[in-house]
């Protein structure tokens, strides 16, 4: 039975308040499960803009994080993607917290979050890319309304989904 969850919150986050959290997180097999790497991952998430990323807070308790950036158009090429317009937010999220897997954390900060950029006219798409056998999040990610729109082969993670949505439509 998962967790009746009150209240999901973004909060900054904060390199010397976060950054073991975040280290044991990338290093726990839920989530290395898809976020290969996690020394690399670690290093981006500290040096990724402050602004632009935080730590999920499920009713006062830190959960996840949450990042966004636009989309890194020669990142995109290299796997032949080309059909993603300049401009648009590419998001990544995990759960780090195990017990709080499948109580709707996800899908609720990604809608706060997708509400925030939707109050960017220019912004013309918000995608995510997740491996195809990660049903637990193309799920949430469902729920906020991304669609499923094409697979592709990321030399990193293997066979992949690119789910988006139009900020405007959401």
């Amino acid at each position: 039975m998962s967790k009746q969850i009150k209240q999901v919150d973004l909060v900054p986050f904060c390199q010397e308040e976060d950054s073991d959290r975040i280290q044991f997180w990338l290093n726990t097999a839920h989530v290395k499960k898809w976020w290969i790497n996690p020394d690399n991952h670690f290093k981006n998430i500290l040096n990724h803009p402050s602004s632009d990323h935080g730590i999920i807070i499920a009713d006062g308790i830190k959960v996840g994080y949450l990042r966004w950036q636009k989309v890194d158009m020669l990142e995109l090429a290299s796997v032949g993607i080309t059909t993603i317009p300049e401009g648009s937010i590419d998001i990544d999220i995990f759960i780090g917290e195990k017990d709080y897997i499948g109580c709707g954390i996800g899908s609720r900060i990604l809608k706060q979050l997708v509400n925030q950029l939707a109050q960017d006219t220019t912004i013309p798409l918000i995608g995510m890319a997740t491996s195809v056998d990660n049903f637990i999040a193309i799920k949430a990610y469902q729920k906020v309304g991304f669609r499923c729109l094409f697979q592709f082969d990321s030399p990193t993670y293997g066979r992949c989904w690119i789910l988006a949505l139009n900020p405007q439509e959401s």
